[in-house]
C-alpha cells in the first residue's frame, strides 16, 4: 500500500509516516482494527509522528470542535415552506471560504454561509463560483476515495464524465 496524501497541507513524505505510524498501531497495511482511540493514544506520546497532528491545547481544541459542530448544526437544518398550499425551494446552506478584509488591512479567508436562493441572485456570481468549485472538489474526492469499491464504477464513471464538460 502507497500512502497517498489527501490533505494538501501534509507532504508525501508525511503522509508516508503517518501511513507507517498507522500500520504500527494496527499491525496490517489493509489498517484493519485501526481505531480512532487507538490512533489518540499512539499521538499523545510527542516522539509519534502522529502528534503533530492533533491540537494539544484543550481551550483551542475545544473551540475547533465547536466550530466543527456548528458547521454540522448549519448543514443540518432543512427548511420545507408551505404557504397556502404551495411548496417553495427549500434553503440549504452552502459552506463558502471568501476573503474578508479586516480593520487593519489584513485580508484574511473566512467560511460564512449561503443559502441556494442567495446563491442564485446575479450579485451572488462569485459565490456560487465557490461554492460550485467546492463540490466539484469534493466529487473529485469522493471519485478517488472510493477507487476500490467495484459496486461504485457506474457512479464514479458517470461523475467523472459529467466534471470533462
Amino acid at each position: 500500500m502507497v500512502a497517498v496524501c489527501g490533505n494538501s497541507r501534509m507532504s508525501a513524505v508525511e503522509a508516508k509516516r503517518v501511513h507507517a505510524a498507522f500500520v504500527a498501531i494496527c499491525g496490517s497495511e489493509s489498517y484493519v482494527g485501526l481505531t480512532v482511540e487507538k490512533i489518540i493514544r499512539a499521538a499523545k506520546n510527542p516522539r509519534s509522528p502522529l502528534h503533530k497532528h492533533f491540537t494539544w491545547n484543550l481551550e483551542k481544541a475545544a473551540t475547533q470542535r465547536w466550530r466543527d459542530e456548528a458547521r454540522q448544526l448549519v448543514a443540518s437544518v432543512r427548511f420545507k415552506i408551505t404557504l397556502r398550499g404551495e411548496e417553495f425551494t427549500p434553503r440549504f446552506a452552502h459552506s463558502v471560504r471568501m476573503k474578508v478584509e479586516r480593520s487593519s488591512g489584513a485580508v484574511v479567508r473566512v467560511r460564512t454561509y449561503a443559502s441556494t436562493p442567495e446563491l442564485r441572485k446575479k450579485q451572488n456570481a462569485d459565490l456560487r463560483r465557490q461554492v460550485v468549485a467546492d463540490y466539484v472538489a469534493r466529487l473529485r474526492e469522493w471519485v478517488n476515495a472510493t477507487a476500490a469499491f467495484d459496486e461504485l464504477a457506474p457512479l464514479r464513471h458517470m461523475i467523472q464524465r459529467a466534471l470533462k464538460k
